[in-house]
């Protein structure tokens, strides 16, 4: 059976205004034209759509069910072509975005980059936080959006998956633990650690993890990059726990890679945005576009 999508359109404008005078009205044709319209259709569908009586018209039960699939279909059209129309004139406008260091330094360049040569007209405030001011940035409305791995959701804002995050453990080359395969988490935890400043989303990790088996970390040194971390470990100032992603793919001599055997080391990355304020069309398009990236 074919639809034509005026026809469509009339017919759900006849239904709402409860006369076929109404619905041509709102259509910008003539009375005449729309009721041949309709007799038209309720001839191609071979049941009667409209119940005719004085007080004006209704939709049969039939009616209802095309009315119902009328709409939905005339709906996702005209948003098709909102986004369409984004990507005719080229989109414009600015939005701010506020990440981690795993996300800025090894996850979104590629990302980012594909998006700017699509939207030239987009301009994105990026800048580097911990987890929790990006939490914050963005339910203080100073960031649109956040890409951080927080370790429970937060109240007032929406998820979206981006990325996963695999963390391991490195230690030095003549540590005890270098010789592993795997080891648990319980068990690295009498050794002294090199841990990321407070506020980052792996130190929150590692806190919450070690009070859940009844212990404290023994933070030896803190520091703000994983470089530092790598560099320290190294040197044999303590352990780590960093991104594997992080590690790259530079050989490892002063230090080595043993899995951690532990679920939480899959780390989500999550998009998030606040359910109070609505996104702008920038905001939406880069939401969009770092979804697909999964």
């Amino acid at each position: 059976m074919h639809f034509d999508l005026d026809t469509l359109r009339l017919f759900t404008y006849v239904i709402e205004e409860g006369s076929i005078q109404g619905g041509s009205l709102r259509q910008h044709i003539a009375p005449s034209a729309a009721s041949r319209r309709m007799n038209d259709l309720e001839n191609d569908v071979g049941m009667p759509l409209l119940q005719r009586h004085s007080r004006g018209i209704q939709a049969t039960v039939v009616g209802q069910v095309l009315y119902t699939h009328a709409k939905l279909v005339l709906s996702q059209l005209q948003h098709a072509d909102e986004e369409l129309k984004d990507h005719r004139d080229g989109a414009t406008g600015s939005t701010r975005l506020s990440v981690t260091m795993t996300a800025m330094v090894h996850y979104l360049p590629p990302d980012l980059s594909r998006f700017l040569k699509t939207y030239p007209g987009i301009q994105v405030d990026l800048t580097e936080e911990t987890t929790n001011l990006v939490v914050r940035a963005v339910q203080n409305g100073t960031a649109d959006l956040g890409i951080c791995a927080p370790a429970s959701p937060v109240s007032g804002l929406i998820e979206a998956p981006y990325r996963m995050d695999r963390l391991t453990l490195i230690v030095p080359s003549a540590h005890r633990f270098a010789g592993l395969g795997e080891v648990r988490f319980a068990d690295t935890l009498g050794e002294d650690y090199v841990g990321m400043q407070a506020g980052s989303s792996i130190h929150t990790l590692m806190e919450q993890e070690a009070k859940a088996l009844g212990a404290r970390l023994k933070l030896r040194i803190q520091v703000t990059s994983f470089e530092a971390i790598r560099n320290m470990v190294g040197v044999g100032v303590g352990i780590g726990i960093l991104p594997e992603i992080a590690l790259g793919t530079t050989p490892q001599s002063a230090y080595v890679q043993v899995r951690l055997a532990e679920p939480w080391c899959d780390r989500p990355l999550k998009i998030l945005r606040s359910a109070e304020h609505p996104l702008s069309p920038a905001a939406k398009l880069l939401v969009a576009a770092l979804a697909s990236e999964r």
